[in-house]
């Protein structure tokens, strides 16, 4: 942690990044991490979403392992800065589908074990995790999973299902909102149901397999 403030985490973030994940690789897959560890590799994650070259994407491949294994309590308190920086590398142009799918892969990581810490950061999550799914089919899948894991943090699931629902029909939307609706679970709230019903009636006439199917998929996740 001396070493990273004293140089500056952008100039190590390079060169440390295939370092860091050699010696994931290395260690005990099961194995956890001390509660120091994140504390003196934080800055050098914060730093690196942005600044680590051509070395980025390693870094973020290595950062969703370290949140993996990281203790609990230092996950949480390092949360928000950690996935700040994130967030806004998703929305750089010109875009890396690549980056952005191990991206995705740390903020799921993120969601899953620190979810109630992020909720500052969750309108801009998701407007960055809907876009994502208007992009390249590597990230649909991905962005889908972390939409799910957000979905008991947005302050209006419906606007949430709203969103994903917006014309013109996409599979990849719909199958992100049969993962939302799951993780809301049952009973889905009046207004919920009320945006995913709006958006099955949008692919009434569809003719396009891969949106039926997901809208049926979103047909079974209400209960239909």
């Amino acid at each position: 942690q001396a070493l990273t403030k004293a140089s500056g985490a952008a100039s190590l973030c390079e060169a440390a990044a295939p370092r860091l994940a050699a010696a994931l690789a290395d260690s005990a897959a099961e194995g956890s991490l001390v509660p120091e560890a994140l504390d003196a590799l934080a800055p050098l994650l914060q730093q690196g979403a942005t600044s680590a070259g051509q070395q980025r994407r390693c870094l973020a491949e290595a950062s969703a392992e370290i949140f993996r294994r990281a203790d609990a309590a230092s996950l949480q308190s390092h949360a928000v800065k950690l996935t700040g920086p994130l967030v806004r590398s998703l929305g750089e142009k010109p875009a890396d589908p690549e980056l952005q799918a191990a991206v995705v892969s740390a903020l799921l990581v993120l969601l899953e074990r620190a979810g109630a810490m992020l909720r500052p950061l969750v309108p801009a999550l998701q407007t960055a995790l809907v876009r994502l799914l208007e992009g390249p089919e590597e990230l649909h899948d991905v962005a889908g999973r972390a939409l799910g894991a957000m979905a008991t943090l947005v302050p209006k699931a419906e606007a949430l299902v709203k969103a994903l629902g917006k014309p013109p029909a996409r599979a990849a939307s719909l199958v992100a909102m049969e993962k939302v609706l799951i993780a809301l679970g049952s009973p889905l709230s009046a207004e919920v149901v009320k945006e995913a019903q709006s958006a099955l009636d949008s692919t009434a006439k569809e003719k396009d397999a891969a949106t039926s199917a997901a809208a049926k998929r979103v047909a079974a996740a209400m209960g239909k």
